[in-house]
């Protein structure tokens, strides 16, 4: 099938978007299924850490087509909600090592950003922004505040990270005429598929002998052949390797039928945005989210275009998102969602010239996501 086209993913990377070796490689000391921002990580640490290992990223579409090429473009955490899901699972102590994971997770990330090449920083968009969070329901902020002062009172070491704010305020200061609360506190945000073409093509650059990167490979199967060696098919032949690092997401389970049930796949929906004159006042310094009674959206702003790239709706399409669980077509936009993420913005901000921001959607498209059946770590 052919997959919605990403708005993100506009215009193709010349340089590995289809790029293939001359030579189908039958031999490496690991093979990574996926080349997403997991496929990516793991290649990039192997190369840049083992001075001898080699490494072929397997693809089944072009070059960082799946979640990555088609998510919300956040780099963000969400310790609180992460708390206060984890600790009767996971006891005080495991909970914060999480959370000290999680926050690692996006200074990582934003690290990264600081050190790539000028042309990659510029393109990629990696920085820090302020993240509003909103609440369209008395009971949604009640919970989300009573939920920071638990967080609060228990992780004194980040407590306070982040700041309430009262209807009147988000009025006056941020432009949003219908919310009833919001949460203000850092974040990151970045344009995900440049970033990772963008590494993967210094990779190739730095490592011309020991990555090889297949795109349009599917892998059919993978053998256990004995003595820890395996046996990776694909249409363009087999390649024989010691470790397999499946970077698959919500697709994982496929060569993994273990894991049908633990993971499944999750269809998301997003869209990009025109902006108005207001939203351009903001270019790329802030990033947003919305919930409501169910489910929530998420916002970011390109710093180059200045478009508004709005995703989620899961809980307003059919079945009340159900009809998205276990969905893997990507090929097609969920109706429903696709309905509400048109006017969400202007909903919840107003339509007055003064504080309306989305001038209408000019691109749509859908992604696979990979979710556990607790909602916690795998």
């Amino acid at each position: 099938m052919n997959p919605t086209v990403s708005h993100w993913q506009l215009p193709p990377s010349e340089s590995v978007a289809t790029k293939q070796s001359p030579e189908f490689p039958t031999e490496t000391d690991v093979v990574v299924i996926g080349s997403g921002i997991t496929g990516c990580s793991v290649a990039k640490q192997l190369l840049e850490n083992d001075p001898s290992i080699r490494v072929t990223v397997l693809e089944a579409r072009n070059i960082c087509s799946g979640a990555t090429g088609r998510n919300g473009g956040h780099i963000k955490a969400l310790p609180e909600h992460t708390y206060e899901d984890c600790l009767p699972v996971y006891g005080k102590e495991k909970t914060q090592e999480i959370i000290d994971f999680t926050f690692g997770n996006v200074e990582a990330l934003i690290k990264l950003g600081s050190e790539l090449p000028a042309d990659l920083q510029r393109s990629s968009e990696v920085r820090r922004v302020e993240t509003l969070n909103l609440f369209t329901t008395e009971e949604t902020f009640a919970d989300l505040t009573s939920t920071i002062r638990a967080f609060d009172e228990a992780n004194l070491n980040v407590s306070r990270r982040g700041r309430l704010i009262q209807p009147e305020e988000l009025r006056e200061k941020y432009g949003v005429a219908n919310a009833t609360g919001g949460y203000v506190s850092s974040a990151g945000a970045a344009w995900p598929y440049r970033l990772i073409t963008g590494l993967f093509t210094g990779l190739l650059q730095q490592h011309p002998k020991r990555l090889n990167i297949e795109a349009q490979t599917p892998v059919q199967n993978v053998e256990a052949t004995g003595n820890n060696q395996y046996l990776v098919h694909t249409p363009r032949g087999s390649i024989r390797t010691k470790t397999v690092v499946h970077s698959t997401n919500g697709h994982a389970a496929h060569l993994l039928p273990g894991l049908r049930g633990p993971l499944f796949p999750v269809r998301g929906q997003m869209t990009a945005q025109t902006p108005t004159k207001v939203a351009e006042q903001h270019r790329g310094k802030r990033s947003w989210s919305i919930a409501y009674d169910a489910g929530f959206d998420y916002i970011t702003q390109s710093r180059e275009t200045g478009e508004m790239f709005i995703g989620g709706g899961l809980a307003q399409s059919f079945e009340h998102g159900l009809s998205e669980l276990g969905n893997v077509d990507d090929s097609s936009n969920s109706v429903l969602a696709f309905a509400h993420l048109g006017g969400a913005l202007n909903a919840t901000f107003g339509l007055d010239e003064k504080t309306a921001m989305s001038a209408g959607v000019k691109a749509t498209w859908t992604g696979v996501m990979g979710f556990t059946s607790d909602g916690l770590p795998l």
